[in-house]
């Protein structure tokens, strides 16, 4: 192997690294999907075993940098139904439809 394919192999790695790390949100969300498929790919395996990384730990590593952000990717179901809940009960005291109202 020569040093030009090394150094081209860990670039690959850094720019797969620093996607993952940018994490699913806004404008990173298509070079997200696009590492996280990169680390699925026979190449991914190969670069790996030229830098004398083993392919299945530094898969393991790229993808723990994404779930280390503070904010959580998906609002857990129960936070949902009770911000629900919470505007069902700011409005209790409309009007019906059915009744009228006297001026």
């Amino acid at each position: 192997m020569t040093e030009a394919y090394v150094r081209l192999g860990s670039a690959i790695l850094r720019e797969v690294v620093r996607d993952i790390r940018g994490g699913p949100r806004g404008a990173n969300k298509a070079h997200y999907v696009s590492a996280v498929g990169f680390l699925r790919t026979p190449l991914f395996e190969m670069i790996c075993e030229t830098q004398g990384v083993n392919p299945l730990l530094a898969k393991r590593g790229i993808l723990q940098l994404s779930s280390t952000k503070e904010v959580p990717a998906v609002r857990p179901r129960t936070h949902w139904k009770r911000k629900q809940r919470q505007k069902q009960k700011r409005y209790h005291w409309a009007i019906s439809p059915g009744k009228k109202m006297v001026n």
